[in-house]
């Protein structure tokens, strides 16, 4: 019970070393061995909390619960494979267990299989239809392949079953820029700053969004002028550094700027000042002369990156360059 607590309070480590101290009174204690794994999933050491799980296993080989966590636990390691096999057990032995059918929807959605994904996270939402995070991925999975339609209707029935879920209406917004509706997406995208003012990440992301078609010159001017205001309205380095958080909450300057054909490294650069890097290790180098270069692809954007690029690829030929191109999954 000690440990449960100083896990709700986030106290990871206190929380281990109580869920160890009640294994070594009774090591074959169930909801012992299913928590522990839950928190060294938490730490980041999955290979540890697997061997709970099969331990607990070893106990109660029809526990659909613990198959669950181990499949939860093996999604967080990047083995999506063996989490869906886990995520299949537990809804054999319970065909109604709407968080199994959610992450085995997920796990298959990690090996690019979307249409089985869209059967198994609907499932989920048929059992319980107010599952937050099937929503939420069964329409940002819609919104990756482009049935941007689709997924505005999960963003909105959501709503209507939980108006305070923040992530439905900054993915409504996304949905809405993605149908050229720019007017409604600044609307949803500062309701969710309204719903969350101190997550200074969205509330930034509300200032600085720029639609992707705008009515002539004069509305570009306006608003870049607006961003440019916005950014200037901040502490340069006020906010830490977390690439994670910036994609979270599309907090990136706007792919849109490049079309403005405006120079954007003011922009750009007043954005890259807000953030800041506490505890950067200087680069040790390899002590050869070489300049690395990074082109970073992303996915879906192959073609146009050849398209744009393959000549200077081709042509960058210098002994002191080494050219990296770096794919996105």
């Amino acid at each position: 019970n000690l440990a449960n607590l100083l896990r709700e309070e986030g106290r990871l480590a206190e929380a281990e070393s109580s869920y160890l101290e009640a294994l070594r009174l009774m090591p074959d204690y169930p909801d012992a061995l299913n928590n522990i794994g839950i928190v060294l999933g938490e730490l980041g050491r999955p290979d540890e909390a697997i061997a709970h799980y099969e331990r607990a296993l070893a106990i109660s080989p029809n526990s659909a619960e613990i198959y669950n966590l181990l499949g939860n636990v093996l999604l967080a390691g990047g083995r999506p494979g063996e989490a869906e096999a886990g995520f299949r057990r537990a809804i054999e032995l319970n065909p109604d267990y709407a968080d199994a059918h959610e992450g085995r929807a997920t796990a298959i959605a990690a090996q690019g299989r979307p249409e089985e994904a869209e059967f198994s996270y609907l499932e989920a939402i048929r059992l319980n239809p107010e599952n937050t995070t099937a929503n939420l991925n069964l329409a940002g999975m819609y919104l990756k392949y482009g049935d941007s339609d689709r997924a505005l209707s999960v963003y909105e029935r959501l709503i209507l079953l939980q108006p305070e879920v923040v992530g439905a209406h900054l993915g409504k917004s996304r949905a809405l820029s993605a149908l050229c509706r720019d007017g409604e997406a600044v609307d949803s995208i500062r309701h969710a700053a309204g719903l969350d003012p101190e997550n200074e990440m969205l509330v930034l992301a509300s200032e600085v969004y720029c639609p992707a078609l705008m009515e002539g010159t004069d509305e570009i001017e306006r608003r870049r002028e607006e961003i440019d205001e916005a950014l200037g309205r901040r502490t340069p380095g006020s906010i830490l550094l977390n690439p994670d958080e910036i994609l979270r909450w599309g907090t990136e300057p706007s792919f849109y700027l490049a079309y403005h054909g405006k120079n954007d490294l003011a922009i750009r650069s007043k954005y890259a000042d807000l953030f800041r890097v506490d505890d950067l290790a200087e680069p040790k180098g390899s002590g050869e002369e070489i300049y690395r270069i990074g082109f970073v692809v992303t996915e879906r954007h192959e073609g146009i990156f050849l398209s744009f690029m393959e000549g200077i690829l081709k042509n960058m030929f210098d002994d002191r360059l080494e050219v990296n191109v770096i794919c996105v999954e």
